[in-house]
């Protein structure tokens, strides 16, 4: 049985070179937006005040409605000078939470400045806003969401080194930890670059992409596995090769399904989801693309790093067939060797008449077939 496919197709494996520089140069431009642009941390980790107002009218009564009035609101606070993490969201049918990065000593400052400029923008439409109740986010609740948060990559980044490692090889863990962190320095680059808001929502984004792409990642490591216990000769590269070739369409369709659906909550989730689903969609991609061009490649690199050209047979033994003793005769041979009492029946039946015509053998009972395998 062979593991390659029927017709050529374009040695990935051998292109790998390529695949390197592309996922260099993007995760280069990632780490220069992060180290020049710098990342819009939210209130969640730098702390703040959260402030709500109610109004006496609903706050629109539908999705479209709503996004419309958070765009006015956001920007006659913008216009009131309050611009530091501001960030609006509606509670309920007629409650307006606006978050800002300010402290204790100045929340009462803002506090009416908010409350002035709603009143100038939403006034005429919604009635006058009224104080519902502030809220502080301290500076020491960031700094531990941010702990929590580093503390769950790294713990999350071990536990599946060594599942991987004891369910395949250790080179296989190392490249599949590589592609993680190559999928998350993009995702983070990209927010850099668009400015959004990195808050509680990121984190959970952050981490849905590593478990994500890492499954992407085992189903190819264990298409590869199942093909060097069917094959024994042959390069590992070829291996590698014929394998991505095998799960290539499953991993796009897979991927593309998730994508249509975070495209619509993109597009129709409202600037709550804006930040949460973008940071979805650059994450998902770059992990279908290091699933399929970075992880695979990098464990045939560092394979011939260890030793040159990999062998499947020297390197990923199969079981070999246990062959039968040299004296015992072999179940073929003793069907096919005539007893003393078969030669006797036989004789008398060619002398009593005419034998059976070649094809119309006998059958054996049911009860009495011999099992082929």
């Amino acid at each position: 049985m062979s593991v390659f496919p029927s017709q050529p197709r374009t040695d990935l494996v051998r292109l790998r070179p390529l695949w390197y520089v592309i996922s260099l140069l993007v995760a280069a431009a990632g780490l220069y937006a992060i180290f020049t642009t710098g990342l819009n941390w939210g209130v969640d980790f730098t702390g703040g005040t959260v402030f709500q107002y109610g109004f006496s009218k609903p706050l629109g009564a539908t999705r479209a409605q709503q996004t419309a009035l958070l765009d006015r609101a956001s920007k006659a606070v913008a216009e009131a000078g309050v611009t530091k993490s501001a960030a609006l969201q509606v509670v309920g049918s007629n409650t307006l939470s606006v978050r800002v990065g300010a402290g204790p000593a100045e929340a009462q400052a803002v506090k009416g400045r908010i409350r002035d400029a709603l009143a100038r923008a939403l006034g005429s439409a919604y009635g006058q806003p009224q104080d519902m109740g502030t809220e502080s986010i301290g500076a020491v609740v960031g700094a531990e969401l941010r702990n929590r948060a580093i503390w769950a990559l790294i713990v999350g980044s071990v536990l599946m080194v060594i599942y991987i490692t004891i369910r395949y090889q250790f080179v296989f863990a190392i490249a599949g930890i590589a592609a993680l962190l190559h999928d998350c320095l993009i995702m983070t680059g990209a927010v850099a670059l668009s400015g959004l808001e990195v808050n509680g929502p990121f984190v959970a984004a952050l981490l849905t992409i590593i478990g994500y792409s890492i499954n992407d990642t085992v189903v190819i490591y264990d298409r590869i596995r199942e093909n060097l216990r069917l094959r024994r000769t042959g390069s590992f590269e070829e291996i590698v090769n014929a394998s991505l070739w095998q799960v290539m369409t499953r991993s796009i369709y897979t991927v593309l399904t998730v994508l249509f659906v975070l495209w619509a909550i993109f597009l129709f989730g409202g600037s709550t989801l804006h930040s949460f689903s973008f940071a979805l969609l650059v994450g998902i991609t770059s992990g279908a693309y290091s699933s399929i061009f970075n992880a695979p490649q990098l464990v045939v690199s560092m394979q011939r790093l260890r030793g040159g050209p990999v062998r499947v047979a020297r390197t990923f033994r199969a079981p070999l067939a246990t062959s039968a003793p040299q004296d015992a005769p072999s179940p073929v041979s003793r069907a096919a060797a005539p007893t003393a009492d078969s030669a006797a029946a036989q004789g008398e039946e060619g002398a009593a008449g005419p034998s059976r015509r070649p094809g119309k053998a006998k059958r054996r009972p049911a009860g009495k077939r011999k099992r082929r395998f």
